[in-house]
């Protein structure tokens, strides 16, 4: 049984009275602790065929199943939980709570689904992104770069089984990028976590195993990296 299967979906929007195929007719499968990138020009389909995986946006035909199972046929709070619990998402615009310091924000996931955190760990990520000395600052007063950061940590903070990463090295100098894919390598190899991150950066495609490229809606290529 595979961990995620798409299966036959399309995603179809509508721009006024003209109907926009997002995805069309995709098919493959992700197995538990794959590293997969997700490849193509802007306007492919990613962001939206990583938002279906992650419980976030229901494809107009078509399946998304987890270990066999529909995911958008179980109630809406099981997706809820499912998204709380197994997903780690990495969103492209940070999607942070202003109210909130950095920290905070980090351990928002945490808090949200009742666990404590060893402030061990928070202390490792903050370090390993750089944003140890601004863990008390509001996303206000941080960089474009810094709250990537943060948004990164938060998505890792739970050790969810599936990490999904949405141009997470975007706003990152190379030094600091080369840092995060060590991390997610780590998370991959050391806690088998499945991580599927779309990019435009082939240095981050070429650490994953496996690369899916995209085009008009469609996955024209499927390559496992030796």
């Amino acid at each position: 049984m595979h961990y995620i299967e798409v299966k036959n979906v399309s995603q179809i929007y509508s721009v006024g009275n003209e109907p926009v195929n997002a995805l069309t007719n995709i098919s493959f499968a992700i197995e538990k602790g794959e590293f997969i990138a997700v490849t193509g020009p802007s306007g492919c389909g990613k962001s939206t065929l990583l938002h279906m995986i992650g419980g976030l946006s229901k494809p107009s035909s078509g399946q998304i199943l987890n270990c066999g199972v529909s995911l958008y046929e179980k109630r809406n709070s099981e997706i809820s939980l499912f998204r709380r619990r197994e997903v780690g998402i990495v969103y492209q615009f940070y999607n942070l709570v202003p109210e909130l310091t950095a920290r905070e924000n980090l351990l928002l996931p945490a808090l949200m689904d009742g666990k404590s955190v060893d402030q061990r760990e928070v202390k490792k990520i903050l370090t390993i992104l750089g944003m140890e000395n601004k863990a008390n600052f509001y996303p206000g007063q941080l960089s474009g770069g810094q709250q990537q950061k943060i948004a990164i940590g938060r998505a890792l903070i739970n050790h969810p089984k599936l990490l999904l990463a949405d141009e997470p090295t975007g706003n990152l100098d190379s030094a600091k990028r080369d840092e995060l894919l060590q991390l997610l390598r780590y998370m991959n190899e050391q806690e088998e976590m499945t991580i599927l991150v779309v990019t435009h950066d082939s240095v981050v495609a070429q650490k994953a195993n496996r690369v899916l490229h995209m085009m008009d809606g469609k996955i024209v290529n499927d390559e496992v990296i030796v």
